[in-house]
């Protein structure tokens, strides 16, 4: 499988924490997906929600609790471990994590 690079944005540009969105590919399917920083870590994300099939928030870099401390999903109120994508509260507890990637 072939690997492709996309840069996002600098890790300086981030809150710590704090989330951007990004887009990859063009025309109806294009892959949507968001980074995280934590300290010097960033995550990267699939903006989609497993449970309710649409994206995880309602507005632009949206993507956090009000501490900054875990991922939300805006429509439901799931919550998500940012380093693992564990869904930890919520109807979809029971149904996984998040897809996620580690960035280096």
């Amino acid at each position: 499988m072939e690997t492709t690079k996309v840069v996002v944005g600098l890790v300086s540009d981030l809150d710590d924490p704090g989330c951007r969105e990004f887009t990859i590919g063009e025309g109806d399917w294009p892959f949507r997906g968001f980074i995280v920083r934590q300290g010097d870590e960033v995550y990267a994300y699939q903006n989609f929600c497993m449970h309710a099939g649409h994206p995880l928030n309602w507005k632009p870099d949206g993507f956090l609790t009000g501490d900054g401390s875990q991922i939300l999903c805006s429509s439901h109120g799931a919550i998500y471990v940012i380093e693992s994508g564990e869904c930890v509260t919520g109807t979809t507890a029971r149904a996984g994590s998040c897809d996620r990637s580690r960035w280096k």
